[in-house]
């Protein structure tokens, strides 16, 4: 279940406690009939066994949702139905055959409700227990998209990457505009991308990355720096950094991976909830050791989109010189973006600088 959305969590817990409620009042009315000499006490008691038993099933698995345990924990509020059911149905038995002997005026409806209930229940179980064992094995067979196998290859920015299994493809565009790989999971949700540019005669000192990287996460929410230094992986070294974010109501954690081979800067990325901070880190590890370049020796091509050493205004007389400073790239889609402005620059994160 996807906790994230407060609005469907909120639904998925009102539901259960509507259930809840309006099987405690079958309960509690046959909680009194067991009082009375003319009900069969065994009929009154199957019927109060049988939601007993959907009622704690219930709550069960509600809780469970919520915590991510183990599968064969999941089973247990299942198991616990089925118990009661077998339970309620030897009862309504037994209660329909003491109707025969004796005199009894009440219970006979109730047993026979129980029977028929606890048939559709029991076929509702055999049918989500044959479900779940085939979905789990789906999920363990070999699959084409997966861990062994199956790798993106972008000649044009020069790397592959092999997802972990289970991840899916994705449009990365949607994303960022410099994403030219992006995939996507779920249960627990996560996201990557690489995000990847050329920047011909530049080389960024680490701590200009790794400002770089936090600013633009500073413009976007509140952020907090969990870790950042240096990492290795399949060969390639890289600048590391993990952040926790909150962007309004919603909470994630970031794992950023910055990679500069000659004149491209690649950026893999991975987030998810920030609950569950250790499926991110695990994740972006598998994503980091299927990382590769294609061709370390090559060099961006020089209309890359790199900013231009000096500008001066042919209307105005101005200069801007972005020499030693953040904004290292021309800002391409200025003319959509700003009609107005004359000349605009970008940082590596996208923030943009313009004279209009």
């Amino acid at each position: 279940m996807n906790t994230e959305d407060p609005a469907q969590a909120a639904g998925y817990v009102m539901g259960v406690g509507f259930l809840v409620v309006l099987l405690l009042v079958p309960m509690i009315l046959n909680l009194v009939a067991l009082k009375r000499d003319s009900t069969n006490k065994k009929c009154a008691l199957a019927v109060i066994i049988l939601l007993a038993g959907w009622v704690i099933s219930s709550l069960g698995t509600m809780a469970l949702q919520y915590t991510e345990p183990d599968p064969l924990l999941m089973m247990v509020p299942g198991l616990f139905a089925l118990c009661c059911i077998i339970a309620s149905v030897v009862l309504a038995i037994i209660g329909l055959v003491e109707f025969g002997s004796r005199r009894y005026r009440h219970g006979k409806k109730r047993a026979i409700s129980v029977l028929v209930l606890s048939a559709l229940f029991g076929v509702a179980l055999v049918v989500g227990v044959v479900t779940g064992f085939r979905a789990r094995s789906m999920a363990n067979s070999p699959r084409k998209i997966g861990k062994t196998g199956w790798t993106v290859t972008n000649a044009a920015w020069n790397f592959r990457i092999k997802p972990p299994s289970g991840w899916t493809p994705m449009e990365g565009g949607k994303l960022n505009p410099l994403a030219r790989a992006a995939f996507i999971r779920t249960s627990p949700q996560l996201f990557c991308m690489v995000l990847a540019e050329e920047l011909p005669g530049t080389e960024l000192a680490p701590e200009a990355m790794s400002e770089l990287i936090k600013s633009g996460l500073r413009s976007r929410g509140e952020v907090e720096f969990v870790a950042e230094g240096r990492k290795t992986a399949n060969g390639i070294e890289g600048l590391f950094l993990e952040s926790d974010m909150h962007f309004g109501s919603q909470h994630f954690f970031f794992q950023h991976w910055v990679v500069q081979n000659r004149s491209h800067i690649y950026q893999l990325v991975v987030w998810g909830s920030g609950t569950a901070p250790e499926k991110v880190r695990a994740a972006a590890e598998i994503f980091r050791d299927g990382f590769s370049i294609i061709d370390p020796s090559r060099v961006a091509a020089l209309n890359s989109a790199a900013a231009s050493a000096a500008f001066r205004s042919p209307s105005f007389g101005y200069d801007i010189d972005p020499v030693g400073t953040a904004w290292k790239r021309r800002w391409e889609s200025l003319a959509k973006d700003m009609p107005s402005a004359e000349h605009g620059v970008q940082t590596l994160s996208q923030q943009g600088c313009c004279v209009v």
